[in-house]
């Protein structure tokens, strides 16, 4: 059954479920999904580094304190 209004949308008779008929669409849905799942994969591995930074430099900055004072 078409959906009215949307030409690659069907309705399933069984199950009343909307199926997207377009395979290049769902073929772009799905590349910018996995695209999207890497870019925050990305991103939280740089926060983990940047993180991680942080601690080494302010680990070399005690010990650069404690050198100072002797």
């Amino acid at each position: 059954m078409k959906v009215e209004g949307h030409p690659n949308l069907r309705r399933d008779d069984n199950t009343g479920a909307v199926v997207n008929t377009n395979h290049n669409a769902y073929q772009n849905y799905l590349y910018l999904r996995n695209k999207n799942s890497k870019e925050s994969e990305e991103f939280d591995t740089m926060k983990n580094d940047i993180n991680s930074l942080k601690e080494d430099i302010s680990s070399i900055k005690e010990l650069l304190l404690k050198l100072a004072e002797k």
